[in-house]
């Protein structure tokens, strides 16, 4: 299997990890957005200059470059040229540097449809905002999409995987995985959460004018921040992320998977577990750092075979239906 990772937002990381991912031949691209813009992140907030010469040292270690151009709004920028022109403003200045992307990722389908006119050899993959969850959604994109990072609901019905990727094979498409969110299975606030991560810089403002922060409110606002304060570990185990263990087993069910990574304190440690396969704690190798409030861990030396298999295909039954993870959750020592 091979990986995409994203730049990380601390500037201490982000000054070495041209040397760190080179010593991970698994990882083939990092995903990255310029500093300042919208994606499916906060905004960057990084010096440019340090910025693109990161970015030169990453091409230079031999790592593709794929352009984060996925926020879930883009304002009163959405039907605008100007949005277009910032874009072309963008690629250009990181041609200068030796930066150029090798593939952009994005949300709207007008964004992907200028890029193959502006730019056709830089391939577009659909974000896993769009919740691709079937070839009925990835043929709506035609022509304007070279790949999908489908929902990462599917991520446990490896069934559902492979129909989707028959069709990509079919029609010269790469599928890939987000393989380590830390997003509760099923979320419906996703589309909230995503929209107020595409419009952090405006809140921010709004929240100051008011006495308050972006910090304080998140937590009160998004009801699966709220969940996590005290983070039952059935939630946890009843969630999106692949178990680094299983890699092996979407070998031909998807061309790459992507590690979120980009604020994480210790990348390393998700890139050992799931390109070295070392053992680890989960909920520390997952996009957000989980940690149950009763101290729960899940070391993955620790977890029962059977688990592995069963996240393989348990989707296709449904969480409501199933109840392993709350079975899981007793034997651990979940609830005390």
């Amino acid at each position: 299997m091979v990986f995409t990772v994203g730049y990380p937002h601390s500037q201490d990381i982000a000054s070495g990890f041209a040397s760190l991912v080179s010593n991970y031949p698994q990882i083939a691209e990092v995903y990255f957005a310029v500093p300042g813009r919208p994606s499916g992140r906060y905004a960057l907030d990084a010096d440019h200059c340090a910025f693109v010469r990161n970015l030169a040292d990453i091409r230079a270690a031999g790592k593709k470059l794929n352009m984060l151009l996925n926020s879930a709004c883009d304002g009163a920028d959405a039907l605008t040229d100007s949005l277009f022109e910032r874009i072309k403003r963008d690629v250009y200045t990181l041609m200068r540097y030796g930066c150029r992307p090798d593939s952009a990722t994005v949300t709207s389908f007008r964004t992907a449809r200028f890029m193959k006119e502006f730019a056709p050899d830089i391939k577009v993959r659909i974000s896993v905002i769009n919740e691709i969850r079937s070839t009925t959604a990835t043929a709506y994109f035609g022509s304007a999409a070279d790949g999908f990072y489908v929902d990462q609901d599917l991520n446990r019905n490896i069934d559902a995987l492979r129909r989707v990727k028959k069709w990509c094979e079919s029609n010269g498409k790469e599928l890939c995985l987000l393989a380590n969110s830390a997003c509760f299975a099923d979320c419906p606030f996703r589309t909230e959460h995503y929209n107020i991560v595409a419009h952090t810089k405006e809140i921010a403002r709004s929240l100051e004018a008011e006495g308050s922060s972006l910090n304080e409110r998140l937590y009160d606002t998004v009801p699966c921040q709220v969940a996590r304060i005290g983070n039952p570990l059935e939630l946890a185990l009843r969630g999106t992320w692949i178990p680094p263990k299983s890699v092996g087993a979407y070998d031909g069910v998807c061309d790459m998977m992507k590690l979120s990574c980009r604020m994480h304190p210790n990348p390393k440690a998700v890139f050992d577990a799931y390109c070295l396969g070392a053992d680890c704690d989960i909920l520390d190798v997952l996009g957000e750092r989980l940690v149950p409030a009763d101290g729960a861990r899940l070391v993955q030396s620790g977890l029962p075979d059977e688990m592995f298999e069963k996240f393989l295909t348990c989707r296709t039954l449904g969480c409501d239906r199933c109840g392993y993870c709350a079975g899981l959750a007793r034997r651990l020592g979940g609830e005390k």
